[in-house]
């Protein structure tokens, strides 16, 4: 159970602010399809979103497909439809399995769009698509990680950026370079990538992690040269966190992406 009162935000159990209820036959063009693959995790998500929420309106169209029941058994096909009405996923909880498999549909088929895939977090637990076109990078890589793992990630073309080496600016730098060859992207954003002393509420315990502003500067960075074309917020475990960071960051990240991503492609 989660270790919280009933609302730990004081708020009613409801969609992600500015949202309405709906179902994938709702979902057109240009539409930001959010809906949950961790009941738990998406509840904190949305609690967080809405007790810290000052807009009364959307800046564009946003629709919450509630939660999937069988997630893994769901996904593709929900992520295949969505993409097919030419709308973007934001999928709240999940684990790398379910990362990977929002890559995959996402990114992985030969026919799919071009894409630039930008992974936060201490692991390489995500695997990168066998077929389509990308370009990758992970940011934040912390400790030991296994041979295989980073000989997979290194293998299909993805960076490593590891935390202990972390610099903005040459971060800023190489993230330009990439938008400059592929502008569209997918942004997954392990909440474990934070240092455990911020924020608890992860999977991970990360010791020497990235700091919350950090994280939500690298955010703000992609979404200034990045067309996203999703978002995925992994690993969130609100239990372990009773103060509630990691959500409240999960939280902010989607409404970075939701609503600065529309400010700068009306520019």
């Amino acid at each position: 159970m989660v270790a919280r009162l009933i609302h730990r935000h004081a708020v009613a159990d409801r969609c992600f602010p500015g949202t309405r209820t709906g179902q994938l036959a709702d979902v057109t063009r240009g539409d930001i399809a959010i809906f949950g693959v961790d009941a738990v995790a998406a509840l904190a998500i949305r609690d967080a979103a809405n007790a810290h929420s000052l807009r009364a309106e959307a800046s564009r169209r946003r629709i919450d497909l509630g939660n999937l029941g069988e997630a893994s058994d769901q996904l593709p096909a929900i992520l295949h439809d969505i993409e097919a009405r030419g709308a973007r996923p934001f999928m709240l909880g999940g684990d790398p399995e379910l990362g990977t498999a929002l890559i995959d549909a996402l990114a992985g088929r030969p026919d799919s769009v071009p894409q630039t895939i930008i992974l936060l977090s201490p692991r390489l637990d995500i695997r990168l698509p066998q077929a389509g076109t990308f370009q990758a990078v992970a940011i934040g890589t912390q400790r030991l990680i296994g041979l295989s793992s980073y000989n997979a990630w290194r293998d299909a073309g993805g960076i490593v950026a590891p935390a202990a080496a972390f610099d903005a600016d040459c971060v800023e730098t190489m993230l330009t370079a990439m938008a400059a060859k592929v502008r569209t992207a997918l942004l997954l954003v392990d909440l474990a990538v934070i240092d455990t002393g911020y924020a608890a509420g992860a999977w991970l315990r990360n010791v020497g992690g990235l700091s919350p502003m950090a994280v939500l500067d690298l955010v703000d960075k992609t979404i200034s040269q990045f067309d996203l074309h999703g978002l995925a917020l992994l690993n969130l475990a609100p239990e372990r966190d009773p103060r509630g960071h990691s959500e409240r960051i999960a939280a902010m990240i989607a409404e970075r992406v939701a609503s600065q991503g529309h400010g700068r492609q009306a520019v």
